[in-house]
């Protein structure tokens, strides 16, 4: 309906078609909300939401605890009509959609380390899980199955992963860059190292996305790397990038990327930035998450500052005191009914 769920550092909300917000309490009166980490949609009235004490149920817009785990959890994904966690210590939970658990994968199990930070898909459709460790399919034949150092992954730590156009599966480090993975496709089991000696900008990768066309933007604190085959690109400031921390990219539905950065949102598309007048970050400020409606309206939050929302092409902010929302800082974003 246009609407638009927002978590973040003061709990979890919703937005109506008219900008107003609403406060969903996910904690007993007279007690601070947690923090909201991630949330995801299963039906048109349930929300499955990450918070830093545990998952909550948010159905109708009520909160409750049908599990009993209540440590700090960083995603959850609907997967094949079950319901997966991130957890940050003890590995990665599995439940169905009335809340009954059934599984926890961790060391024991088989996977790299209980430490879980996200999942993605892989050109199959199969689950995998980024850790501490390396990263790990979920499903299919064998899973779980990781890649390690072993393996040869040098930075384990993977905190996003992506799927390619052409059936490839990368994985982002915070120090030895990006790798492609694909041996899953039948073929050969293969790495490919993308990194500064490769012709990437920075070993150090924050953001990845992927356009039909078979390019691949990096996204780094000193600007953005685009990959196409064998060849790189150093994309600044200078190429019409907003600002140079890339700290988002979202398929804009017809081909192209928003860009979120330290300098505002820009869409980028055919090798080129279109900058979204409205969106302006102040110092010390950026992007913090980005979100398209079905509707075409793209939400995005700038920590420290506001939300916007764009239509038309330009961004208008919305003010967070004037809505209702108790904190501008909105981690994670999911549609409404």
């Amino acid at each position: 309906d246009g609407s638009a769920w927002g978590g973040g550092a003061a709990g979890l909300g919703r937005i109506d078609p008219q900008g107003r917000f609403d406060t969903v309490p996910l904690a007993p009166r007279g007690m601070t909300s947690p923090a909201v980490h991630s949330l995801v949609r299963t039906d048109s009235s349930t929300l499955w939401v990450a918070t830093e004490t545990g998952p909550l149920r948010v159905r109708r817009g009520r909160a409750s605890r049908p599990l009993d785990y209540r440590g700090e959890v960083n995603e959850v994904r609907r997967y094949r009509d079950q319901i997966w966690v991130a957890t940050d210590v003890d590995g990665v939970l599995v439940y169905d959609l009335d809340g009954r658990q059934l599984a926890q994968l961790g060391a024991d199990e088989g996977i790299a380390n209980n430490s879980a930070f996200g999942f993605g898909t892989d050109g199959s459709g199969e689950l995998w899980v980024g850790t501490w460790q390396g990263a790990c399919r979920l499903t299919g034949e064998g899973a779980p199955a990781c890649l390690t150092s072993r393996d040869g992954l040098s930075d384990v730590r993977v905190y996003d992963l992506l799927a390619d156009y052409e059936g490839g599966l990368w994985f982002a480090t915070h120090g030895a860059g990006a790798y492609r993975y694909s041996g899953f496709t039948g073929v050969e089991d293969r790495f490919v190292v993308y990194d500064e000696s490769f012709g990437l900008l920075d070993d150090s990768v924050w953001g990845l996305g992927a356009l039909p066309n078979g390019e691949i933007l990096v996204g780094h604190t000193s600007g953005m790397t685009r990959i196409t085959g064998e060849t790189t690109r150093a994309l600044s400031t200078n190429a019409g990038l907003p600002g140079p921390f890339v700290t988002r990219m979202v398929p804009d539905g017809s081909g192209g990327l928003y860009v979120g950065t330290s300098g505002g949102l820009a869409r980028y598309a055919s090798g080129r930035f279109t900058r979204i007048p409205g969106v302006t970050p102040g110092p010390g400020e950026f992007i913090g998450t980005t979100y398209r409606t079905s509707d075409g309206r793209i939400w995005t939050s700038v920590f420290g500052d506001a939300l916007y929302v764009v239509e038309g092409g330009r961004g208008r902010r919305v003010d967070a005191a004037s809505i209702g929302l108790p904190n501008p800082r909105v981690r994670k974003m999911a549609e409404g009914a």
